[in-house]
């Protein structure tokens, strides 16, 4: 402990590192790497199954509600191709928002949006992981 700090320099100074330092520090961060697109992959993957779930949930809720809201019965109005309906078009319009499932299109429409987003994630963080595999 009596060394002089310009002596303790020195002495770090004559210090050698390991010749394969370098590629074992890069090993490392590769590993890591990988590891972290692994976990994003199959973060994404789980999200894009819950999705794909809410999907089929928010699809039964929408069939369920558009039976209920007469819905359907003004939508099958609308292409039964009677003539009565291209005269009373305007009515038939205002009938088939007033009656639309509004939630359920929303919920579908959600959940079917962050399916595609998941899925293009998972997709995207599963290249990159066999990417970083074969480099």
């Amino acid at each position: 402990m009596g060394e002089s700090y310009r002596e303790l320099l020195d002495r770090l100074a004559r210090v050698e590192p390991d010749i394969n330092l370098q590629n074992k520090i890069l090993a490392i961060i590769q590993l890591e790497q990988k590891r972290q697109v692994r976990l994003k992959a199959w973060g994404f993957s789980a999200g894009a199954t819950t999705a794909l779930g809410a999907m089929v949930a928010s699809g039964i809720y929408l069939y369920k509600v558009a039976i209920q809201s007469g819905f359907h019965e003004y939508l099958s109005l609308a292409f039964s191709g009677d003539g009565a309906v291209y005269v009373y078009w305007k009515e038939l319009l205002l009938s088939l928002v007033e009656s639309a499932p509004l939630l359920g299109i929303i919920a579908l429409l959600t959940a079917l949006t962050f399916f595609i987003w998941s899925g293009a994630n998972a997709i995207t963080n599963t290249r990159r992981s066999t990417l970083i595999a074969t480099a």
